[in-house]
């Protein structure tokens, strides 16, 4: 009997590429039975949409999260360590988030673009800005000067500095000129809205940012200290000690003009 192979090769209409182990296995990564490489034409339709997602990602930073919940990572700082410093498994329950969670993620990336807290071996402080925003006296000023540290913001302020903003549909547009993604302008705009409102930009309405004003406090007079009293004083009688014992400084000149008791007069 001739063995499976053979007979098959000596069967009427059979060719050698119908062997089993020449069919190639289609799909990612695919190889023959042999082992050589099963080659892959790349999909006409996957290489743009790969290209447009890079094109995709913002030039410009911006929060996904909103001035307030920044304010939160920084007083969860302030409230359990002061200036210290404290790691992710600390503060996320401070935040009742979980420290995997992409909620958890957002509100650390937030307070580190509004510049509240710096950030070295995932090791989280407060920074200067954070340690004023915590100070009720100085958080107002702070917040306002949180607003323009995110990169986003502070363009818009300066662009639109004196002029009204515009409708929603063309501030997006305006986002996506200064680098924001084109499906992130819509998320961009609401963090925009809600935190300078909380900063105080929309005090005087919503269809303009302006700046919030606060009064310079005066500094603390210098004291001067009281100069020594040179008024002369009465009473007390010669001492013997010159200065005359407290004598008018008439009276000491009498006294002077007298001659010795000693001297005869002639």
């Amino acid at each position: 009997m001739f063995p499976y192979g053979l007979a098959l090769s000596k069967s009427a209409g059979y060719d050698a590429r119908h062997r089993v182990d020449s069919w190639p296995i289609h799909g990612i990564g695919g190889s023959h039975m042999d082992g050589s490489a099963n080659e892959q034409q790349p999909d006409a339709e996957v290489r743009p949409a790969a290209v447009e997602a890079k094109r995709e990602r913002s030039s410009i930073g911006f929060p996904y999260m909103t001035l307030v919940e920044a304010m939160e990572v920084a007083d969860a700082i302030h409230g359990h360590v002061g200036n210290g410093s404290c790691d992710d498994h600390q503060l996320a329950p401070w935040l009742s988030v979980s420290h995997k969670s992409s909620g958890y993620r957002l509100r650390v990336s937030a307070a580190k673009t509004f510049g509240l807290i710096d950030s070295a071996d995932k090791n989280y402080k407060l920074s200067a800005l954070g340690k004023k925003i915590v100070d009720r006296a100085q958080r107002d000023r702070a917040k306002a000067d949180a607003f323009l540290e995110v990169p986003l913001f502070g363009a818009v302020y300066e662009r639109f500095r004196g002029t009204a903003l515009p409708p929603p549909a063309a501030l997006e547009r305006e986002f996506a000129e200064l680098g924001v993604a084109k499906k992130q302008t819509g998320k961009a705009r609401s963090s925009f809205e809600r935190s300078a409102k909380a900063a105080g930009y929309f005090d005087e309405g919503t269809d303009r940012l302006v700046k919030p004003g606060f009064a310079e406090s005066d500094p603390a007079p210098e004291r001067v200290p009281p100069e020594p009293d040179k008024k002369p004083k009465f009473g007390g009688g010669n001492t013997g000690e010159g200065g005359g014992g407290g004598r008018h400084p008439f009276i000491e000149g009498l006294l002077q003009t007298l001659p010795d008791p000693n001297t005869v007069w002639s």
